[in-house]
């Protein structure tokens, strides 16, 4: 797996907030279902995507994974949303982030997460936030084996 140091800019994400139990298909379920719901009110505010899709950690046990499920858009709309909304807009940090790059399926994520991990401690840095994923594959016309996903850990 190949791990990188790089640095990522801030980014405006419209996003839902999700959880799931780490099961394979209860986490393609709940991302789904954020996506919906993303995908619905960006089509209703003519926004588009500007990247891949994300999942930002929340917070994460042995059994279950809270998290933002969300798209990047180009600049921060002006939009009076209602906090009441399953679908809200923020802008990340940017800084310094170890990558990993997972190629192969879901299932292999969060033993590659373990890799990158393991490759952090081994190389002297410290987590400094919470983690993302990308998903640089479209899964719907990607072969299992041949997907891209991008693991990033901000780091000090």
């Amino acid at each position: 797996m190949e791990i990188e140091v790089v640095e990522v800019e801030p980014a405006v994400i419209v996003f839902a907030s999700t959880s799931s139990l780490w099961d394979a298909a209860a986490v393609s379920q709940a991302l789904g279902e954020a996506y919906g719901l993303i995908g619905r009110f960006m089509a209703e505010h003519d926004l588009q995507p500007a990247g891949p899709p994300r999942a930002m950690t929340i917070a994460r046990s042995d059994d279950a994974w809270e998290f933002d499920a969300g798209l990047p858009i180009a600049a921060m709309p002006e939009l009076d949303i209602d906090p009441a909304s399953p679908v809200q807009i923020r802008q990340t940090e940017g800084g310094r982030t170890v990558r990993g790059i997972s190629v192969g399926p879901y299932t292999e994520v969060s033993a590659n997460w373990e890799k990158v991990r393991a490759w952090l401690a081994a190389h002297g840095y410290e987590e400094s936030g919470l983690p993302w994923e990308e998903y640089m594959s479209d899964p719907g016309s990607t072969p299992d084996a041949e997907l891209i996903t991008h693991l990033n850990m901000p780091v000090e």
